[in-house]
């Protein structure tokens, strides 16, 4: 592989190992292919057995959705993980995929080079890295990056060939790749096959009679393989694409997610994935210039029709078009390449060409701070590493047979990270040999406002309060604090701890004299002789326990993360990991609004930061079972 090849694969294994944590949309595949590897397919009492095990069954989803992807994940990466160890299990699978779609985009960019030149492939294949969207999206276990795979090499077989006598054999399995594409993973990928067929018929480069026998055979291929799988794992007949298809596009499910204006995909969701701000006069200039007119309308038609037949569905997401981007990419290089060769010659192309490379650098230097954004997204991820550290320090029970610590998940900590895969770092079989767990993981909801004070309640918090106003009397004993003033350099922490908490609407501000405290005291905090909290204790000190009965007082911040309650953690000693959030400097406002476990004596919250600093564990006094 070429050094400037290789940036595709390195890239994006950069993009995994900086964001390793997944969404609730890739939940369904990263879940399945974790009880694959785990659990295995059984062969007697299937029924019962997936339903005992299988997480599907217990969260199935708005939609069904296909195992062909995670099997052939699971099958791949076994021996991997076997070798590697399966606290990396998350890691390989997600990077398997990622080398599945390198393997695709390389492919493309040889394509490229055969039929567009080497100064194209150059071009293309440094505009592609510097796209921020595909290279995050590549390794993500969605079913899109699945059909991504595909559709791309579909594309690539499309490109000039210099072996004409192969022509219709390579059209023929572009046709067939995307009929695989649509039937198995993504329904979608029908309208770009039909765009596809589409515009071949009217350039003549096909005909009907040639593409119909291949379409036949690839979708009855397509239905064998995905039908008899799918309904083995559901447990019931079905074909998960014609239910997603139904239920998204005919009874208009999708739009329950959200709605964007028509012009959505063209506006926002292609100027964002090509990111690259001279891509849009790139492609204008490929499809009008004489020399590239012909080749970089073929590539741009189909796309582009692909999107706007897709407009008309309400429901719009950026990764619903990926399928578009490498062949537009492709039509960008062409006219960079284009410029760069007449360089020589012309002080506009070289002006041209210094702009083409200026807007890559620029695009790259965007896809590097989305990244780093990006990797923030992930409080849920962050929590249960977090608890997982303080699981395997924490010294073992005195009773051998003490059930393990309970913790309870709440609904953001399972849409930002929480996986099984994290739950079962060592690859136990837990739900069919409960004792063989190390954790013990409740997900039970409960969204009123009934379940949050009784989860309050549990954690010794006080229930939520509004946000205080400034100048208004701090909450509590009701006493104002004089000469409350923060010294320069003190942490904002640095204000009286008793008597509640407040959160004024600009935390970083100066808090005036005479005017109490600006911040809350949340748990963590080492108390002065004066009262004031000094700062937080180093990672896995104690912390000050409050008053018998009292607990922390966290005023109106929220509960966000993962309550490990229990186990050998201590009988009466509940453990917080608290910690500051954030890019802009505020306090995460999402209340954890699920019901702990009945019979729960102690917990642990982790509260997870966008600034990724160490975690800090602190104490507090308990009053015994909740």
């Amino acid at each position: 592989m070429k050094p400037l090849a290789s940036l595709i694969p390195a890239t994006i294994l950069f993009h995994l190992v900086a964001a390793p944590y997944t969404k609730v949309e890739e939940s369904f595949t990263i879940q399945a292919t974790h009880d694959i590897l785990v659990y295995g397919t059984p062969t007697r009492n299937i029924n019962a057995r997936f339903h005992a095990v299988y997480d599907h069954f217990t969260f199935p989803g708005a939609v069904p959705r296909s195992f062909v992807g995670p099997v052939m994940l699971a099958g791949i990466s076994q021996p991997i993980v076997a070798i590697f160890g399966f606290q990396h299990a998350q890691m390989i699978v997600r990077g398997v995929l990622g080398m599945y779609n390198a393997a695709a985009l390389l492919y493309y960019a040889h394509c490229v080079k055969r039929g567009l030149g080497t100064s194209a492939a150059r071009w293309w294949t440094v505009m592609t890295v510097s796209q921020f969207h595909i290279m995050f999206y590549a390794s993500r276990t969605l079913p899109n990056m699945f059909a991504f795979g595909l559709t791309t090499i579909s594309s690539a077989l499309l490109l000039p060939h210099p072996d004409q006598a192969r022509k219709a054999s390579r059209i023929r399995i572009s046709i067939s790749l995307l009929v695989f594409a649509a039937v198995i993973f993504r329904s979608e990928v029908a309208l770009l096959l039909f765009t596809t067929a589409a515009t071949l018929l009217a350039t003549r480069q096909t005909t009907p009679r040639a593409l119909l026998p291949g379409f036949i055979v690839s979708s009855l291929a397509a239905l064998v393989l995905s039908a008899p799988l799918d309904s083995y794992f559901w447990q019931t007949p079905l074909w998960p694409e014609l239910w997603a298809f139904a239920f998204n596009v005919l009874r208009g499910g999708a739009s329950d997610w959200g709605t964007s204006p028509w012009h959505y995909y063209f506006t926002s969701a292609l100027p964002r994935l090509l990111l690259n701000p001279s891509a849009p006069f790139l492609i204008a200039s490929a499809a009008l210039h004489p020399a590239t007119a012909r080749t970089a309308r073929l590539l741009i038609a189909p796309s582009l029709a692909f999107v706007a037949i897709y407009s008309l569905q309400p429901h719009k997401e950026a990764r619903f078009v990926f399928y578009a981007v490498p062949p537009l990419t492709a039509a960008a290089a062409q006219a960079a390449a284009l410029t760069t060769a007449r360089a020589a010659k012309s002080p506009l192309a070289r002006l041209a060409t210094a702009a083409t490379t200026v807007a890559v650098l620029a695009s790259a230097a965007a896809a590097a701070a989305l990244l780093a954004l990006s990797s923030l997204n992930y409080p849920g991820g962050e929590a249960l590493s977090h608890v997982a550290r303080v699981a395997a320090l924490a010294p073992a029970p005195a009773d051998a047979a003490a059930p393990a610590p309970a913790i309870h998940v709440d609904v953001l900590s399972c849409v930002t990270g929480v996986t099984l895969f994290g739950q079962n770092p060592a690859g136990r079989p837990v739900l069919l040999a409960p004792d063989a767990a190390a954790l013990r993981f409740d997900k039970t909801e409960d969204r009123g406002a009934a379940g949050e004070a009784r989860l309050l309640a549990r954690l010794r918090l006080p229930p939520r309060r509004g946000p205080c106003r400034r100048g208004r009397r701090p909450v509590g004993d009701g006493r104002r604090r004089r000469g409350v003033r923060r010294r320069r350099g003190a942490q904002a922490w640095d204000q009286p701890c008793r008597g509640g908490c407040c959160a004024p609407s600009r935390p970083w501000a100066r808090a005036r004299r005479r005017q109490g405290p600006r911040r809350g005291c949340c748990a963590g905090g080492r108390q002065g002789r004066d009262g004031r909290v000094v700062g937080w204790p180093a990672d896995g000190a104690e912390g000050v326990y409050p008053q018998e009965g009292q607990g922390w007082r966290c005023g109106c911040r929220d509960v966000v993360g993962a309550a490990v309650c229990g186990g050998p953690f201590g009988d009466t000693a509940p453990t917080w990991i608290g910690r500051h959030v954030s890019v802009t400097r505020r306090w995460v406002t999402k209340a954890n609004r699920k019901q702990l476990p009945s019979g729960v004596s102690s917990c642990i919250v982790a509260v997870v930061p966008y600034d990724r600093s160490a975690p800090v564990v602190l104490k507090a006094s308990h009053n015994g079972p909740a």
